[in-house]
């Protein structure tokens, strides 16, 4: 965790602290999130008419691990100022108010359209004869049948983070 001159980066040690996923547990925590937005942003631009600013899949601008890391670190940014409103943290007009990592960081219709995509289950999909294959550019991730239903969403998430936390904690921390 540490880089070339021997000072340990600490997003370094945040991203080792991150959940993995898939089979073989190697896929990190960014780029199941951005799978996940990217077909939730397929969908609803499919059949709820949403129209994004920045990252629309049918132009080929794509959801990435980079914009998702981004979009988590503005989120930490905001809780840190005491979540102000999209609108304030970007705001032009009021600049006490905005936070200039953020605005920095990414632009504002962007992390809009990736808070909209805040879905981390592939569960919208009602089974009316679409082959996902077809529509979406990343696997369908089902949540587990034994899920409780208000866990749906961020269940994945939640069991991967409890998974890989106990893991952790039983090697030692490293």
């Amino acid at each position: 965790m540490k880089d070339g001159q021997g000072e340990i980066r600490f997003h370094l040690v945040f991203d080792w602290l991150l959940p993995k996923f898939g089979e073989g547990l190697d896929e990190g925590f960014y780029e199941f999130i951005a799978a996940r937005m990217k077909n939730y942003m397929t969908e609803i631009i499919r059949k709820r008419a949403y129209r994004p600013e920045h990252v629309d899949p049918f132009d080929r601008k794509f959801i990435t691990a980079n914009h998702v890391a981004r979009f988590f670190g503005c989120q930490l940014a905001r809780a840190i100022k005491g979540l102000p409103s999209v609108q304030q943290c970007w705001s032009t007009r009021e600049s006490l108010e905005a936070i200039g990592t953020v605005k920095e960081s990414m632009p504002c219709g962007a992390f809009s359209d990736m808070q909209r995509c805040m879905h981390f289950a592939d569960d919208w999909d009602d089974d009316d004869g679409e082959v996902w294959d077809d529509n979406f550019s990343d696997k369908k991730v089902d949540s587990p049948i034994d899920i409780a239903h208000h866990r749906g969403k961020f269940g994945i998430v939640e069991d991967a983070f409890l998974r890989d936390g106990r893991r952790q904690l039983s090697s030692g921390g490293g």
